[in-house]
């Protein structure tokens, strides 16, 4: 038998299920009243009688079973679990039963119930508030919590073991179930990314690149999960606590990108040498594009005598702005639009395939449209100019280059 019926699907069915039991007994209902007007006599009084009870009955029966559904399934529903966590005054009345725990690589409690019904408790607390996310009665759910809502909370319907998960929590509602959920995060790399990122905003991304495993997805600033009025008070601030920078945050990436640039020149063999003057490279209608010892010189007070000629290996070791520009005229953009497709620009990369949702990252950008002028070329060159990019998809650049040149699809389970 096939136990493929995803939980997204249930509530479909049951609102389909719903209409036809309500209109069975609107239809009931008409039909009683049409035959009760064509009773001519109260002589035919019995007769009618007759006639109209099964009516009626057909119309309890409806009613009742819809009801029904409600009582033994109500916790399914999202909206329904939502509306009496929120609105319910019985302090110990555990509505949507016992919820998966989240948990890391090792086995670390990631998220788990909490000692108050209806609350969840974040052990490892800002370190994972990104990507675990949170749920709760008032604000909703976000991150794992929101995209694994109907596996953490055992009504998710994709294998036979689930259905018998089901089954037992139609039985019992007050005691329901939830399955846990093992990721790939390591909560202790994920702890320390989370402490050099103090104080700053940014991303740290950690990814095996034999296997893809995602082991860190940290952003900052961080929230506490466990006392979210806080972070969503300063949500409205240019901080963004609440933003995942690392999926969803999109920048430049600066000289970083330079290492796509050199992939680029090795395969087409287009590796200079080119001549690096002190001041710069102008294309045309541009500034021109200095190196960073030029404007350090001119802090000190100095006179910087520029790089001079320079092939690939020298300059993708001094990270030379004048050449990498220089290059990536050279490139054209016909050999950027094909790195475009190999570095997977453009694609939403979804990382974790839950029973209810997905959580993907941000597509990046490399704009190539119509005519590029060799101005464009220079900047994304360097990494700047109208390239944005998620910290992610760096983070799996980096990944390609060292499993040697192969990208091994990013999972978090």
């Amino acid at each position: 038998m096939d136990w493929s019926l995803g939980a997204e699907s249930l509530p479909r069915i049951v609102s389909v299920l719903k209409f036809l039991v309500l209109g069975m007994a609107c239809m009931a209902v008409l039909m009683a009243v049409r035959a009760a007007r064509r009773q001519d006599a109260p002589a035919t009084g019995s007769k009618a009688a007759r006639r109209l009870s099964p009516l009626f009955l057909m119309a309890f029966l409806s009613i009742a079973g819809y009801q029904a559904t409600w009582q033994l399934t109500g916790f399914m529903r999202p909206e329904f679990v939502a509306f009496m966590r929120r609105y319910n005054r019985r302090p110990t009345a555990r509505t949507a039963g016992s919820r998966g725990r989240i948990l890391d690589r090792r086995g670390m409690v990631l998220a788990t119930d909490g000692d108050t019904p209806g609350r969840r408790a974040y052990p490892q607390g800002r370190a994972t508030c990104h990507v675990v996310g949170y749920s709760d009665p008032r604000w909703g759910t976000t991150g794992l919590e929101r995209v694994d809502r109907a596996s953490l909370t055992g009504t998710s319907l994709r294998s036979g073991g689930e259905w018998q998960r089901f089954a037992r929590n139609v039985v019992d509602a007050k005691e329901t179930r939830g399955n846990d959920l093992t990721v790939t995060l390591d909560a202790r790399l994920q702890a320390s990314a989370t402490r050099l990122l103090q104080g700053r905003r940014g991303a740290v991304v950690g990814i095996r690149p034999d296997t893809g495993a995602l082991l860190v997805l940290a952003s900052a600033p961080t929230f506490d999960p466990n006392a979210l009025e806080s972070g969503l008070k300063a949500s409205s601030s240019r901080a963004a606590p609440m933003f995942n920078r690392a999926l969803q945050g999109l920048y430049p990436p600066g000289s970083v990108f330079k290492i796509a640039v050199a992939m680029m020149a090795l395969d087409s063999g287009i590796t200079g040498p080119y001549d690096c003057p002190a001041d710069g490279y102008r294309p045309r209608g541009a500034p021109p594009i200095r190196d960073h010892e030029y404007y350090a010189a001119e802090r000190d007070g100095h006179t910087w005598r520029g790089h001079g000629e320079m092939d690939l290996s020298r300059a993708f070791a001094r990270s030379s702005n004048v050449f990498f520009a220089r290059l990536g005229v050279d490139l054209g953009a016909d050999r950027f639009r094909d790195m475009h497709k190999r570095l997977l620009f453009g694609q939403a990369f979804v990382v974790f395939d839950g029973s209810s949702g997905r959580l993907a990252a941000t597509p990046s950008d490399l704009p190539l449209g119509g005519g590029v002028a060799d101005r464009h070329l220079a900047q994304l060159s360097i990494g700047q100019g109208r390239l944005l990019v998620t910290p992610f998809h760096m983070g799996l650049l980096v990944a390609a280059i060292a499993n040697d040149g192969s990208l091994a699809m990013p999972f978090l389970t």
